[in-house]
């Protein structure tokens, strides 16, 4: 599985660089972790785009993921989809932050 993440926006208008997730190059329990956090925001039957929520200068995200021959995208904020999509966006987001901010992280 390949998850694609880029958050962009916030008071700044912050645009980070986007975090790639591959899960072939994981041991199996991390893997497993990303493989379960989209199962349970159920990625694949999400709509491509949220209605805005109140805060303009809130984060927003485009997530796109690659599974079995399958790829979807969708863009949206926090708090604006489920608590388990907010916990894959975050998740996303630890990741990139774990990582340099130059050019685009691969997590493998």
């Amino acid at each position: 599985m390949r998850i694609e993440f880029q958050q962009s926006g916030g008071v700044a208008a912050i645009a980070r660089p986007p975090v790639v997730i591959d899960t072939g190059g994981m041991d199996r329990p991390q893997a497993q972790k990303w493989h379960d956090l989209v199962a349970a925001a159920d990625f694949f039957n999400l709509p491509p785009t949220f209605p805005p929520g109140p805060g303009g200068d809130a984060f927003s995200y485009r997530i796109t993921v690659e599974q079995d021959g399958r790829r979807h995208t969708i863009h949206t904020r926090r708090g604006a989809g489920t608590a388990a999509l907010d916990a894959l966006i975050e998740h996303l987001r630890q990741a990139g932050l774990a990582t340099p901010n130059q050019g685009p992280s691969a997590i493998h």
